[in-house]
């Protein structure tokens, strides 16, 4: 009977893994799994969180059934589903010399400037690391705002970047579920990417091929409580 047991147990277990870039699991996944949880109480999961190099990794050897990140992957083997925006802004000191150029501002990673963007052709720009996320979504809208900082300084994450940027070292790209997880202690100003601010968004990516039947519970319920979140 025991032996009997065991064996409908496992049959009818269901577990969920999931692996997310750095710092988007911790702004994405306490807004869905509550509800997800409460809905599917019999659904196992795991969460991890890396690099994207690290997190595709996982996809491709089926350690995890989805990742969770910033960018859509461009493979015919996946499926990136969109669950809501995550617009991408550029983050600065708001020093004395910013504070003469956009004097009495009370920016927000809700509510950037909106501003020409040329003034940044004089400062120093702070990106990550060759083969990042926000390094291609930096690249790619210098190239659309034909912008070349006066100098470039590498930093290992987003938090770095951040601190750097606290330090007066200069202006980098963050995205929203960045402040919501790191929240500067220095005054910053946040700047607006216009047409571009849609580069990034959240991205829940999976193989075509994946046959957990957690995986489209968790994507209907991911999207319902996003789109609730995105509207208080």
């Amino acid at each position: 009977m025991r032996a009997d047991l065991s064996s409908i147990s496992t049959k009818n277990h269901v577990s969920l893994n999931i692996a997310s870039i750095r710092l988007l699991g911790a702004y994405v996944l306490p807004k869905i799994l509550p509800s997800f949880v409460a809905q599917h109480p019999s659904i196992d999961f795991q969460t991890s969180e890396g690099s994207i190099q690290e997190i595709i990794k996982l996809l491709d050897s089926g350690k995890t059934d989805l990742i969770l990140t910033n960018l859509a992957l461009d493979s015919e083997k996946y499926i990136s589903k969109r669950l809501c925006d995550d617009p991408i802004m550029f983050a600065a000191p708001y020093n004395e010399r910013m504070q003469k150029m956009f004097p009495n501002q009370t920016t927000s990673s809700e509510h950037p400037l909106k501003t020409d963007l040329s003034f940044l052709e004089n400062e120093t720009l702070i990106i990550l690391k060759n083969g990042l996320n926000m390094r291609i979504a930096a690249e790619a809208i210098c190239q659309h705002y034909s912008l070349k900082p006066k100098r470039i300084i590498e930093a290992s994450g987003l938090a770095a970047a951040l601190g750097l940027v606290g330090g007066n070292k200069g202006v980098t790209f963050v995205c929203r579920s960045t402040i919501e997880n790191i929240r500067p202690e220095t005054p910053i100003i946040y700047f607006s990417c216009g047409s571009m601010e849609n580069f990034t968004s959240v991205f829940a990516v999976f193989k075509k091929t994946n046959k957990n039947p957690a995986l489209q519970d968790f994507l209907i319920c991911a999207s319902k409580c996003l789109s609730s979140a995105s509207s208080i």
